[in-house]
């Protein structure tokens, strides 16, 4: 595309080309001038016997019924102006130039303008841009800027990429902070579920709130770990007062006992504002405390 007409491909360009896959023929042509292959383009094999095998060949027909739900999505989240707008303007956001200035960055998908739909879209988006550009961040962990990228309602946005976020990033220099409204909203779906138990286990600080549900009232009173309590007990032995020597004696006596150092109720019963802090210290894990 820089080639053929001075400027990067976009969107736009992406649904024509879903819509009519012979407008495919244009770049093709330009690729592979002679429809062959030289040292210059033997690299684009792969992309020449692709286009050939399911946009121009024989099995066009084919896979167009099969791209026809992608089509629907594409043209439906590009009727929107205000999404068409973004996606296609000259002006573009650059994720390479943004984590090498270390600029902020505001991406706000709650507009009412753009709908229920398109707006987790836009989040997708964005998080795919922003996913790649850290993994190509140049240099090293020595060399690079530190980032922090907060994404708020975290399960509107996954998408599988979304497991190097907690595994790799921290390579690149990128720390990640999510907030989301439950656990339970990672239990949606088996990739889900298992990119929960990625993120309960690579998160090294965790800020849970009040009015938990059962399972985390569970889940993170066993996290918090068990320490060991002395209970002091006491006893009172008697004997009737109608006997020949009656007598009366107290005992005081300790016990150790293993306790949890966060209950369950503790985790539900936090008044406004205050919460359970699960947190660690140069990579060692901390004793949880309250906030």
């Amino acid at each position: 595309y820089p080639g053929m007409k001075g400027r990067q491909p976009n969107l736009i360009d992406v649904r024509d080309c879903l819509n009519d896959f012979r407008t495919l023929r244009g770049p093709f042509d330009f690729l592979f001038p002679d429809a062959t292959l030289n040292s210059s383009n033997e690299k684009w094999r792969w992309l020449k016997d692709n286009l050939m095998n399911f946009f121009l060949g024989e099995g066009a027909e084919t896979f167009e019924q099969h791209a026809r739900g992608l089509k629907v999505q594409f043209s439906s989240f590009l009727a929107d102006d205000y999404i068409k707008n973004l996606v296609s303007a000259e002006e573009v956001i650059d994720f390479d130039e943004i984590l090498s200035n270390n600029e902020l960055t505001v991406v706000n998908i709650e507009l009412p303008e753009i709908g229920p739909i398109n707006s987790p879209a836009l989040g997708l988006f964005f998080t795919v841009n922003m996913s790649n550009a850290i993994l190509r961040r140049p240099g090293n962990e020595n060399t690079r800027t530190f980032h922090i990228w907060r994404i708020d309602e975290f399960p509107i946005v996954v998408t599988p990429s979304m497991e190097q976020a907690f595994t790799l990033f921290r390579k690149f220099k990128v720390a990640m902070e999510v907030a989301l409204q439950t656990l339970d909203q990672m239990e949606k779906t088996p990739f889900l579920k298992y990119l929960k138990g990625v993120i309960l286990n690579s998160t090294a600080n965790q800020i849970v709130f009040g009015r938990a549900n059962f399972g985390e009232m569970s889940l993170y009173s066993k996290m918090s770990g068990t320490r060991e309590d002395v209970v002091d007990m006491e006893g009172i032995s008697e004997t009737s007062l109608f006997a020949e020597n009656p007598t009366l004696s107290m005992t005081k006596r300790k016990t150790k006992s293993i306790a949890n150092v966060v209950e369950e109720s503790d985790v539900r019963f936090k008044d406004f504002q205050e919460v359970i802090f699960i947190r660690t210290k140069r990579g060692s894990l901390m004793p949880t405390i309250h906030g």
